[in-house]
């Protein structure tokens, strides 16, 4: 007991500096990007230096010497080369056209943003950049005759109002770099992609209804009126019978094969591997599936929106890293209040702490509720790959998918579950039982 008082001291000062450390180096960051030399410049400049002394002023060697003097000559030349062109390089992008003051992308897609500037004509001097705001957007420089555009391709949505680049000019032996944040005022709009969601078989499957004229309509049919007859009406419509009886004209009515369509609203809750639903949920809206006077929310936005346009910025906005927590319960309630009869609600298809979130907010709802889950790949989420598979591919660390641990979690709130392939454009209405069917030993399924 006496040496461990003085080590969890020590182990507390370590952790201390370790913490002052990161700090300082997050504050100097930007003064450290903007010096030219690297660590491989500095070193080669050390060397030098140390050959210089070593061999010329202590042994006087007449061979080694002018080879130092030169490897120094290239560093040095390196280093204001590089700073010389992003002296350049910051002069032209002031200079530059931009066409980005709102910009419209769709994940997984590449699209031209718009930027076209002429690049500064120096030799050894490579110039790249990478988007820091939006994150996880690739970036390729494309240059034609020194005229160089951009061409990015974003992974997942969101949605900002600045656009933040970070330039690097960097020489080819990697002796010299300097790095600035180049910040734009535009508004970026990362939209889902929809895979093969918005195939028309696809369409279908979702809304049902192939035998009726509205699948939005509940099929409880009225009792058949009559109606005296007016000019204008069919005389096949016409009761003969009862026109024998009592002499008069008397028409049968049209049967309302669907009584009055239920108003319905939808929310997306975010989280982990939530992509695919945001697809889905943006062809939901797209192809206004959910009827008239609908409503759509999402983790985000603390608000609802009742047009497509809003309803978009809103499904964008969730995808953002700042989320915040989820506001499904005030949704739902909101939307009892106002007279909604059914919900979609577009789930993750991994869990995560949200789960408990929205069992709680549906535990005192009456509304009809409606479980969407996004897959990309039905097989592959409910397979779990050897290790000789994990160990030769090396598949990106990402969430995986588990909709049988979800199904078995909504269980109480007695809704069904809608599965949705994004890969492969393929619809499964009963959920749960396909769930359980492929988790079952020899289907090739979770074990």
């Amino acid at each position: 007991m006496i040496h461990d008082v003085p080590r969890s001291t020590a182990f507390r000062w370590l952790m201390g500096a370790g913490r002052l450390v990161s700090r300082l180096a997050a504050r100097l960051r930007p003064v450290l990007d903007l010096f030219p030399a690297t660590m491989a410049g500095l070193f080669v400049l050390g060397l030098c230096a140390a050959g210089f002394w070593y061999l010329g002023v202590l042994h006087k060697d007449v061979v080694l010497l002018p080879a130092t003097l030169v490897l120094a000559l290239l560093a040095v030349g390196m280093i204001l080369a590089v700073g010389l062109g992003a002296a350049l390089t910051a002069r032209a992008l002031r200079r530059a056209h931009f066409d980005d003051a709102f910009l419209r992308l769709e994940a997984n897609y590449a699209r031209r943003t718009g930027i076209r500037w002429r690049a500064p004509l120096l030799p050894f001097i490579e110039l790249s950049w990478e988007w820091l705001t939006p994150p996880e957007v690739e970036v390729r420089t494309v240059s034609r005759w020194r005229q160089v555009s951009e061409e990015v391709r974003p992974r997942r949505r969101c949605l900002v109002d600045g656009l933040i680049r970070r330039v690097q000019v960097r020489d080819v032996l990697g002796m010299a770099r300097v790095v600035w944040r180049f910040e734009r005022p535009s508004r970026v709009m990362i939209l889902p992609d929809r895979g093969r969601l918005d195939q028309t078989t696809v369409l279908r499957s979702l809304v049902g209804g192939e035998d009726h004229p509205d699948p939005f309509g509940d099929a409880h049919g009225d009792r058949v009126e009559m109606r005296q007859y007016a000019p204008g009406d069919s005389a096949r419509n016409i009761l003969w019978k009862v026109f024998a009886r009592n002499r008069r004209l008397m028409v049968r009515m049209p049967e309302r094969a669907l009584t009055a369509q239920p108003r319905t609203c939808a929310y997306l809750v975010a989280g982990p591997s939530d992509e695919p639903s945001a697809g889905l949920a943006r062809v939901v809206l797209e192809r206004r599936m959910l009827g008239e006077g609908w409503r759509f929310g999402a983790d985000g936005s603390p608000g609802f929106a009742e047009n497509l346009d809003s309803a978009l910025e809103i499904l964008a906005r969730s995808g953002n890293p700042d989320t915040g927590p989820p506001g499904l319960a005030a949704f739902l309630k909101r939307a009892e209040t106002d007279g909604y009869q059914n919900c979609l609600v577009f789930l993750p298809a991994a869990s995560g702490e949200w789960l408990e979130e929205v069992r709680r907010a549906v535990a005192g709802s009456r509304l009809g509720l409606t479980w969407m889950v996004g897959l990309d790949g039905l097989q592959t989420s409910l397979e779990h790959p050897p290790l000789w598979k994990r160990l030769l591919l090396r598949p990106e660390p990402t969430m995986p998918a588990d909709p049988l641990r979800l199904a078995e979690a909504l269980q109480s709130a007695r809704a069904p579950m809608v599965l949705c392939d994004r890969k492969e454009g393929r619809v499964v209405a009963d959920a749960r039982q396909y769930l359980k069917v492929q988790a079952r030993p020899g289907r090739g399924g979770a074990r």
